[in-house]
């Protein structure tokens, strides 16, 4: 949040407990189109814009000056608002777009899972199994509309880190590079578009790839990537140089993720490559950056309450490797925040 606290813990401690209030806000904007509404009049007062959304004016009124607070629209001395460069970001599909995201994080289904987020402290069970009587992913089956709104979510997550990575690593002398659980394969697009002699492979279930074949049939490296259904707890398509794994292993405990890691290394080619892009915890008693930290906790505490996974240490996936007969051979940290552990066969 913007506004002061004047160096009084109790206010600031306050201030985290408005936090829930902000999220529902922020939800309330996007539900409403705001972003995109205000883009097209802006400046704009309340009364016009309540017309276009279908909202109470003086109700809308009072929400605007709230998003003001922090940071997402401005307001002049007419009463008229307009987007702030935080504000944009709610908009639908342009750069930086947050909105899918907001959508996801503020669905009921979503919080009810973190409603029962003592549960998984107290029980060390998965909140949402017990919020919804079932697996999250389960729950994405039979509720394609949420999982079309989550496909996106992590599509966004994904274009916020992949110049980073594409930045941040080397991959001069591969040829071919197999995206394990690639999504909506936006990681990947980005590598081949900046390594124009590489090849491309999307390994995922039928139903993502499907969404990802419509997203991508206009991209000028789609000739270099194949498309390949499948299972990573299953064989994996062989004879990649590199296998990228970007926000997978997180979902998953130990023995998950080495299992599917040991499906990689069994894949790989000689000299290959696996590629875990998280963000990495600190050790205990190192003190996290602004960038790395809070990011990196928080989604450690998302997957406390909708899967069985964790983020991890360095040495955690020193260990992880180690199981899954593999080696951390670096970890890369990129401007985004999220790093890229290195691994390759144990020797």
């Amino acid at each position: 949040m913007t506004y002061e606290t004047n160096g009084d813990p109790s206010i600031a401690l306050r201030r985290l407990v408005f936090g829930h209030r902000v999220t529902r806000l922020l939800g309330l904007a996007a539900e409403l189109n705001l972003a995109d509404c205000l883009h097209k009049f802006q400046p704009c007062d309340a009364l016009k814009l309540s017309k276009v959304v279908a909202a109470h004016p003086v109700a809308l009124n009072r929400v605007l000056r709230a998003l003001v607070t922090i940071g997402v629209v401005a307001e002049d001395e007419f009463g008229r608002f307009v987007l702030t460069s935080m504000g944009i970001c709610l908009r639908t599909s342009v750069p930086g777009s947050m909105k899918s995201w907001i959508l996801s994080e503020t669905s009921g289904y979503f919080q009810r899972a973190w409603e029962k987020l003592e549960f998984a402290v107290r029980t060390g069970k998965v909140a949402f199994n017990e919020a919804h009587q079932m697996s999250f992913y389960s729950y994405m089956e039979q509720h394609p509309d949420t999982a079309r709104t989550f496909n996106e979510t992590m599509a966004d997550a994904t274009r916020l880190i992949a110049k980073s990575v594409v930045e941040a690593y080397n991959f001069e002398g591969v040829d071919k590079v197999v995206d394990v659980g690639s999504g909506l394969g936006v990681l990947l697009i980005g590598i081949l578009e900046a390594n124009p002699t590489l090849e491309g492979i999307l390994f995922d279930t039928s139903s993502v790839l499907a969404a990802a074949r419509g997203r991508l049939s206009g991209a000028d490296v789609v000739t270099r990537c194949s498309f390949v259904e499948g299972d990573f707890f299953s064989a994996m398509r062989p004879n990649g140089n590199v296998y990228l794994l970007s926000r997978v292993i997180m979902d998953h405990d130990d023995e998950a993720a080495s299992a599917i890691l040991s499906n990689c290394r069994n894949a790989m080619a000689p000299g290959g490559r696996i590629l875990v892009i998280q963000p990495v915890l600190p050790s205990p008693g190192k003190i996290a950056d602004d960038r790395t930290g809070p990011d990196a906790f928080m989604s450690d505490i998302n997957m406390l309450v909708l899967e069985r996974g964790l983020e991890r240490t360095e040495k955690q996936y020193s260990d992880l490797f180690r199981r899954a007969g593999l080696e951390v051979k670096c970890v890369i940290p990129t401007s985004s925040g999220v790093s890229i552990v290195e691994g390759v066969r144990r020797k």
